[in-house]
């Protein structure tokens, strides 16, 4: 936000599409200020005719006659942020770079060609990062037709299909924009290129979708110097000035004369010039894209990364259950979610390109849930509890997509719908090949590059960061350590009742997982050596609780636990495996007769039929997994 007394908003707008859409001239029609790498004119992007980097400019609107709402919030000027992200499918990291920080989304879209792969793909990352969204169809001036008629005609068939498409997604109800951006025409009679068609209702549009209460409340928050974190996307060097950083600033606030810390350098350096659009800056606040600059850095080698306040390098100079915000980690929990359309496995054994922030690793992931907290409305959540036991999940299925609520909501033109919470919530550990600096809540996408197929949805997992492992080299190995955290995964075995002893008391068989050989034959110290050998391992079953289940009446088809009456292995029976079961309530005929009418198992008489169970839990992530309940 500038320093004028006039209240004034950034907002960030990522232009997303298909290659050779009119992306960048659309932005280039809706710009009056050209930033960094824009309208592509580096000399590859000219030379290739794509753009290849992500390209910022900007436009200040005035919001008295466009946005009435914002106005009357207080809100008189808007500056529109536009990022012209890349179409190519192999420039997909530079697209997810981009996508993380807008606000509003774009989507262009060829009114010859309709949707095309990428323009599937942009629509995938839109959902995951829960975007508000602006259908722009451009080229209407290349649509065929002889009159005017047959092209309305030929629109509408195409609006009509788009809005059936946009139903099955995340925004059930989408605005359409129809524009030309760089409409046909002979330069060389009228002495000017042709004037963009209807392009100033793409702006009034997009304030639409803005959500006046969030930004004022933005703008009003006062925001400490010691949170900035900033994600910068180019550096280099400007003779007499310095290095530059230009980027977003993602939290906190940062003036001239504060300390930063360049983590991937582990340098601070204090901040000599801001700047947003060729204006001068004193201060820089959450949203504001702005370049920074510093002196005495090398800029050599360093393209995109974090930049964030020096202060986070010491922990006592923030708070005591205040977290660093930016660390350097390997090894992560992220809440995740598979997308989707992504038909590929996603296991344990799976090899994904992981993307957080501008940065993209090679990782692997392993699996667990828990149940869904339920949350009242307006509370926050609370920082991720490492030592909660968690359920081990060998694979995301389609228990772990995402369901939409837009059945039960009212939908709003361009607005993503809710999220509609299942019973349980999906985590990964994530094994980065090398570290990468993150920041809780940062968002996260699993990807599998190396897949070139065409319709296919490459982005296979989205969520965000819950948790930073290893990081800063602490010293607490419990927490640090991956294969410590409780993750467990529960394994019944169900044991036969051989002999009742009594109505509490039983002989079982089936705790260990072979019997002692019943054949003759054979040297009498080798079967003394195999009896031996099961004795010593039923004897690590000895003082393990068991459960009798009720398999008929109202308990059955209940959890393990539920009405299910307990018991405990009380000693080993011979060394034949079997073992002495002690329950605290009756459940046996003694002399079970066959009149009862209760079921009977192998002479055996039951009061109410059932199985009894022995259930253990396992650390399926542990390096040396122990026997435990």
């Amino acid at each position: 936000m500038t320093e004028e007394n006039v209240v004034v908003a950034n907002i960030n707008i990522g232009i997303l599409g298909h290659v050779d859409s009119g992306k960048t001239s659309l932005a280039k029609a809706l710009s009056s200020t050209a930033s960094t790498a824009a309208f592509d004119k580096s000399p590859e992007s000219q030379r290739r005719g794509i753009t290849l980097d992500l390209g910022f400019s900007a436009c200040c609107i005035p919001t008295a006659a466009a946005a009435p709402p914002l106005y009357a919030a207080g809100i008189e000027e808007v500056q529109c942020t536009f990022v012209d992200c890349p179409g190519h499918a192999s420039l997909i990291r530079t697209i997810l770079g981009g996508a993380q920080i807008i606000d509003i989304m774009i989507l262009v879209i060829d009114a010859c060609k309709g949707i095309q792969t990428q323009t599937a793909e942009c629509i995938v990352i839109g959902e995951v990062l829960c975007k508000p969204l602006l259908v722009v169809i451009n080229k209407i001036d290349a649509v065929q037709g002889s009159t005017p008629a047959e092209k309305r005609a030929t629109l509408d068939k195409l609006r009509k299909r788009l809005q059936k498409t946009f139903e099955r997604t995340r925004w059930p109800l989408v605005q359409m924009v129809e524009v030309a951006a760089a409409p046909r025409g002979d330069a060389a009679t009228t002495g000017a290129p042709p004037h963009p068609i209807n392009v100033e209702e793409v702006t009034s549009a997009v304030l639409g979708l803005v959500d006046v209460a969030v930004l004022r409340e933005q703008l009003e928050t006062q925001l400490r110097p010691e949170d900035f974190a900033m994600m910068f996307d180019h550096c280099f060097a400007l003779k007499g000035q310095g290095t530059v950083f230009t980027g977003t600033v993602l939290r906190g606030q940062v003036s001239v004369g504060d300390n930063i810390l360049i983590p991937d350098s582990h340098l601070v350096k204090k901040v000599k010039g801001l700047q947003a659009f060729r204006k001068p800056l004193q201060r820089a606040r959450r949203g504001d894209r702005v370049g920074l600059c510093v002196v005495q850095f090398d800029a050599e080698g360093v393209e995109r990364g974090l930049l964030c306040s020096a202060q986070q390098q010491q922990r006592g100079a923030l708070p005591a259950d205040a977290p660093l915000l930016i660390e350097s980690a390997k090894v992560l929990v992220a809440e995740v979610n598979r997308v989707r359309f992504h038909q590929l496995s996603c296991d344990a054994h799976t090899k994904f390109h992981i993307t957080i922030g501008h940065s993209t690793v090679m990782g692997t992931m392993r699996y667990f849930s828990r149940p869904t907290p339920h949350m009242r409305e307006g509370e926050k959540s609370t920082a991720f509890d490492l030592l909660q036991e968690s359920l081990y999940v060998e694979e995301l299925t389609e228990d772990a997509v995402l369901a939409f609520d837009s059945a039960e909501s009212q939908p709003q033109f361009g607005q993503p719908v809710a999220v509609k919470r299942g019973p349980r919530t999906y985590y990964a550990i994530v094994l980065l090949d090398r570290p990468i600096m993150a920041a809780v809540g940062t968002p996260l996408i699993a990807t599998r590059l190396e897949m070139e197929r065409e319709n296919m949805c490459r982005i296979a997992i989205a969520g965000s960061v819950c948790a930073l492992l290893n990081a800063g080299g602490s010293a607490d190995a419990s927490l640090t350590s991956w294969r410590n955290l409780p993750i467990v995964r529960y394994k019944s075995r169900a044991l036969v009742v051989e002999r009742v002893v009594n109505e509490k008391t039983c002989i079982a068989s089936g705790v260990v997982g072979f019997e002692a050989p019943e054949t003759s034959g054979g040297s009498n110290n080798h079967k003394a050596k195999e009896k031996d050998t099961l004795h010593a391992e039923v004897q690590k079953f000895i003082g393990m609780q068991v459960h009798f289940r009720p398999t008929v009446g109202e308990e059955a088809g209940a959890s393990t636990l539920t009405g299910a009456k307990e018991g405990v292995i009380d000693s080993a029976f011979g060394k034949t495996g079997k073992v002495k079961l002690v329950f605290k309530d009756p459940i046996f005929l003694e002399n079970g007769p066959s009149a009862t009418g209760r079921a009977k198992r192998g002479g055996v008489a039951f009061l109410t039929d059932g199985v009894v169970e022995l259930t253990l839990k396992k650390y399926p992530l542990a390096l040396h997994s122990q026997l435990q309940q």
